[in-house]
């Protein structure tokens, strides 16, 4: 996935909006109603980089890795 078909992934759940927050953040942000659920950082070096928000679960699922 790219990041063109990852930002329209993200506007297409109902209610979602982007929005862009200017410097210092540089960061393109996706919510859906009060809750944001998506970052996009718009300035180099990490141009594109890209986070989610999970619980603190999700987060020790999706990235814990044996030793």
């Amino acid at each position: 996935m790219n990041v063109a078909q990852l930002k329209r992934f993200c506007a297409s759940f109902p209610g979602a909006i982007s929005r862009l927050w200017v410097p210092p953040s540089n960061v393109l942000a996706y919510s859906v109603g009060s809750k944001t659920f998506a970052y996009f950082k718009t300035s180099e070096p990490e141009r594109w980089r890209f986070s989610v928000r999970v619980t603190s679960e999700q987060f020790v699922w999706l990235t814990d890795v044996p030793a």
